[in-house]
């Protein structure tokens, strides 16, 4: 079982490897947030409360509640990990806007089924 009761599995492997930026896109497609930021010169900024990871047409998105797209770039290149916590992941990769490396965390929001 994933992170948190999710259902799905962490993809296992070397983050480097070919595949495995699009096998962790789809482990973090429609992943609810709570918080997106990046960090810049060491100095780690929030862009946005709330949100949603989503991997459309091998891309990988980063959407704040209003719906605006913070992120996005190609999962394929992307070099991703989740943090020790587990409750966030970090992605490495260039955005598919502005063509600039970004670091961007983004941080799960947290539930869990009633029984």
């Amino acid at each position: 079982m994933g992170a948190f009761g999710s259902g799905k599995k962490v993809p296992k492997g070397d983050p480097g490897r070919r595949g495995f930026g699009t096998k962790m896109a789809k482990y973090l497609d429609a992943k609810e947030l709570r918080c997106i930021s990046e960090r810049c010169d060491g100095v780690e900024c929030v862009l946005a409360h709330g949100g949603v990871i989503a991997y459309k047409n091998k891309k990988l998105y980063l959407v704040d509640d209003s719906g605006s797209v913070l992120f996005s770039c190609v999962a394929e290149h992307m070099n991703s990990g989740e943090l020790m916590s587990l409750e966030g992941v970090v992605i490495d990769a260039v955005d598919a806007e502005s063509g600039n490396m970004r670091h961007m965390i983004a941080y799960y929001k947290y539930w869990r089924p009633l029984d």
